[in-house]
């Protein structure tokens, strides 16, 4: 059986955790990157669920990206610009292979602008 020994730079790095005891899967600054990922997910699945929402964002985009950003969903600049080049038709088949118990309803008021 061959084990490393215990002052080997490899055994060491196995031993660091994060805070709250999860393994560190890589450097600090790329946590980040992943929760922004999920934001953008968050987004995507906002638009293909929620009707009202998808017809604020066809209509003002911009707006309706930064009304998400302030409910704390934070976005990049880059991910803020590949949101807004995503054509609304392709936002409207999505939804349209969404289950309907799994939409959010929009009735007339809820369309319309604030």
């Amino acid at each position: 059986m061959c084990v490393a020994p215990t002052g080997s730079a490899g055994a060491r790095h196995a031993r660091k955790r994060r805070p709250g005891g999860e393994k560190s899967r890589g450097a600090w600054f790329a946590l980040p990157v992943v929760m922004s990922q999920k934001n953008v997910e968050i987004v995507i699945g906002k638009l293909a669920t929620d009707e009202a929402l998808r017809t604020r964002f066809t209509r003002d985009p911009t707006k309706t990206l930064r009304e998400l950003g302030e409910t704390g969903l934070e976005l990049t600049t880059g991910e803020i610009r590949a949101l807004l080049e995503m054509p609304a038709a392709l936002l409207n088949v999505l939804a349209s292979w969404v289950h309907p118990r799994l939409q959010k309803v929009a009735f007339k008021k809820d369309q319309q602008e604030p």
